[in-house]
C-alpha cells in the first residue's frame, strides 16, 4: 500500500490557510500521526473546477489498489459538485483510500454519501460567491475610473506613480494616430495601412486598434464606460469617422457581430 498526498492552490491566488507550504506540512503530520510513510506529494497549481492538472493525472497514474489518498480538505481536490463527488466514489470502486485532514469522510452509507455531496457543493458555492464578489469589486473599480490590470494598450506607458495613470508614448502614439488619420481617408485597406504608417502590429492588432475606445480616454469594463479616465490619443471626431468606414465596410450576415463588440480587448507592445 502506497500513500500519496495531494496538494492545490487555484491560479487565482493562494488562499488564507492553504498555501502549498501549509498543505503539505498538515497532510505529513495527519499521516506521521498514523504511522504512514508518504510515498510523494504530488502538487498542482490550478484552478479546482477541472482535473486537467498534471500533478492529478500523475497521482491518477501511479494509484493502484489498495492505495490511499490525502488531501487537506475536499476542495483541494475539486471546487465542483459534478467532478469531486465521482472522483471519490470511483476511488472507492478501485480500492482506493480517500482522506481529507479536515473533514469526516464516510462513503459507505447513504447519510456519508450525501454530507460528502454537501461539503463538495459548499465547496462550490463558496468559489462562485467568491467570483461574484471579485466581479463587483471590479465593476466598482471601472466606475471610479480604476484599470483592472491586462496588458498596456500600444501608444501608451503605466506610471507607477497610482493604480490608473497612463501616459502616452509619443513615439507609438504618433504611429496610432497615422494609423486612424491614413483609415479615416477611406483608401487604406488594414495591408496597405500597415506598410503606410509603418506600424508594427499585426493587421488584426490594427483592426483592433481603430476600434479601441481607449485611444478617446476611456476606460470599458463590462458596459462601463468611464470618460476622461487618461489622456486621449485621437479626437472623437476623427473615432467616428474611423468607425463609420469599418462600419461601411464590415460584411452583413445574420451572423455577424455587431461593430459594439468589437474594440474591448487591449493590445500588448510588440516583441522586441
Amino acid at each position: 500500500m502506497s500513500v500519496y498526498g495531494y496538494v492545490r492552490v487555484s491560479t487565482e491566488g493562494q488562499e488564507d490557510g492553504t498555501s502549498l507550504d501549509e498543505q503539505r506540512a498538515r497532510i505529513e503530520a495527519f499521516a506521521v500521526a498514523r504511522g504512514w510513510t508518504l510515498a510523494g506529494i504530488h502538487s498542482d497549481v490550478a484552478s479546482g473546477t477541472t482535473f486537467e492538472r498534471p500533478a492529478f493525472k500523475a497521482l491518477q497514474e501511479a494509484l493502484t489498489a489498495g492505495d490511499t489518498v490525502l488531501v487537506l480538505a475536499l476542495s483541494r481536490l475539486s471546487r465542483t459538485l459534478t467532478d469531486g463527488y465521482p472522483q471519490v466514489l470511483a476511488w472507492q470502486q478501485r480500492g482506493i483510500s480517500f482522506f481529507s485532514v479536515t473533514e469526516p469522510i464516510e462513503t459507505s452509507s447513504a447519510m456519508g454519501r450525501h454530507m460528502l455531496r454537501m461539503v463538495f457543493d459548499f465547496a462550490q458555492t463558496e468559489r462562485e460567491v467568491l467570483l461574484e464578489r471579485i466581479e463587483a469589486g471590479r465593476r466598482r473599480n471601472a466606475e471610479r475610473g480604476g484599470w483592472n490590470g491586462g496588458p498596456t494598450p500600444y501608444g501608451y506607458l503605466r506610471l507607477m506613480e497610482g493604480p490608473n495613470d497612463f501616459a502616452v508614448e509619443e513615439g507609438e502614439a504618433s504611429v496610432v494616430r497615422q494609423l486612424f488619420k491614413l483609415y479615416a481617408t477611406g483608401r487604406f485597406g488594414l495591408t496597405r495601412l500597415k506598410r503606410a504608417a509603418g506600424c508594427p502590429l499585426s493587421e488584426s492588432a490594427i483592426a483592433n486598434v481603430l476600434s479601441n475606445p481607449f485611444y478617446l480616454g476611456q476606460l470599458r469594463y463590462a458596459g462601463t464606460t468611464r470618460p476622461n479616465a487618461h489622456p486621449a490619443v485621437v479626437s472623437r471626431a476623427l473615432f467616428a469617422q474611423v468607425q463609420r468606414i469599418r462600419e461601411a465596410r464590415t460584411p452583413r450576415s445574420p451572423r455577424a457581430k455587431p461593430l459594439g463588440t468589437l474594440g474591448e480587448a487591449c493590445l500588448t507592445h510588440p516583441a522586441r
